[in-house]
């Protein structure tokens, strides 16, 4: 991550993961004050829940990070705005294939992040996988079908274009989101996240 930065991606990603992990500890200290409030102690053998309201700031935070990371390291729809010297280090020879593989490491690298820890926080909020996903597929369906309103067939080419690349961007990504739960639930693998009140304990002594 360091070797593909040349200024102020390698701030950009520190910034980045610290206030992605700060969200995670956040989300999990609200969570546990709720369920001691709720229940006067917390379980010690969490089980799955069902989605709440309060679920919804959890998704709308998740989306929030996913344009920050799509638009903090440059225009991602053209690769060609990258500067090729951050692929300097690893590529000396002109090789376009390889330096576009690199390219775009270095673009996911942020959604890497974000997507492992938005699986973390389903297993912490003692969710099912597959709600918080389902949540954030059906907020992003309302922008959808809100982008599909908004396409116009006259005007000018420009206002006509406009409004068809919003529609498709919010389109793919319905596909994008598919992708990132995918990937979260690869990265984090067979780790259980959730914290019981043994462990908590402990923690506290």
């Amino acid at each position: 991550m360091i070797l593909l930065s040349i200024s102020y991606e390698a701030l950009f990603y520190f910034c980045f993961c610290s206030t992605v992990s700060l969200w995670l500890l956040v989300e999990r200290r609200v969570y546990e004050c709720n369920r001691k409030l709720g229940n006067g102690q917390v379980k010690c053998s969490p089980a799955t829940r069902s989605l709440q309201m309060r679920d919804v700031r959890t998704t709308l935070m998740f989306m929030f990070f996913v344009n920050v990371a799509f638009f903090g390291t440059g225009n991602v729809a053209s690769l060609s705005s990258f500067s090729l010297e951050s692929v300097y280090r690893f590529v000396t020879i002109f090789n376009p294939f390889l330096m576009t593989m690199l390219l775009i490491t270095k673009v996911l690298i942020p959604f890497f992040i974000i997507s492992t820890v938005y699986g973390m926080l389903a297993q912490i909020l003692d969710l099912p996988a597959f709600s918080l996903f389902l949540l954030v597929v059906s907020i992003t369906d309302v922008q959808t079908i809100n982008f599909f309103y908004f396409v116009t067939d006259f005007g000018s080419w420009l206002e006509i274009g406009t409004s068809i690349s919003h529609f498709c961007i919010a389109e793919l990504f319905i596909v994008f989101t598919i992708c990132l739960f995918w990937l979260g639930q690869v990265l984090i693998g067979k780790i259980d996240a959730r914290l019981t009140s043994s462990q908590s304990n402990k923690k506290q002594e």
